[in-house]
C-alpha cells in the first residue's frame, strides 16, 4: 500500500515547486513549476485537519527559518524538519515544533553530537541519506 506523505518545500521563506537539478549556488538558474500564494502553516494546517502523518518541512536555502517557525507551530509534532540541520541547532528545531529533525549528510561527530543532544527527547533524528535513526 502506498502512503502519502506531504511535504512543505521552501525556497526564501515561499512554498515552491523547484525543477530538479536548479537549486544552484546562481540564483538565475532557478526554476520552479509553482510557487504558492499561501504561507506553509497553511499547508501545516491542512495536513493537520487531514491528520497526514510523516510530512516534512524542507528549507531549501536561507531564508525560511520563519516560514518553517510558522509551519510548525500550526501543527507542534506533526511535521518532520530539514535542510540545514545541524547538530548546533538540532535541538533549537525540535524545540520549535518539530517531530523529527534530519539531514541529507553528517559526519560521525556530527551524528554523535545530534544524538547526545536528543536523549531527552521521544523525538527521532533521520539521516536521509544513511536514514539513520535515534532515539532515547
Amino acid at each position: 500500500m502506498t502512503k502519502f506523505r506531504p511535504c512543505i518545500d521552501l525556497h526564501a521563506g515561499a512554498v515552491k515547486q523547484i525543477v530538479g537539478g536548479t537549486l544552484t549556488t546562481t540564483s538565475s538558474d532557478l526554476q520552479t513549476n509553482f510557487t504558492s500564494e499561501h504561507a506553509a502553516s497553511f499547508y501545516a494546517d491542512l495536513y493537520k485537519k487531514h491528520n497526514l502523518r510523516g510530512g516534512h518541512v524542507i528549507m531549501l536555502g536561507p531564508g525560511n527559518d520563519e516560514a518553517s517557525k510558522e509551519a510548525l507551530a500550526a501543527w507542534p509534532g506533526g511535521l518532520q524538519v530539514g535542510g540545514g540541520i545541524k547538530d548546533t541547532n538540532a535541538k533549537y528545531w525540535i524545540d520549535a515544533g518539530a517531530e523529527k529533525v534530519g539531514n541529507l549528510l553528517l559526519c560521525r561527530h556530527a551524528m554523535a553530537s545530534i544524538h547526545a543532544l536528543l536523549l531527552g527527547h521521544k523525538q527521532l533524528f533521520i539521516l536521509f541519506f544513511f536514514f539513520f535513526f535515534f532515539d532515547k
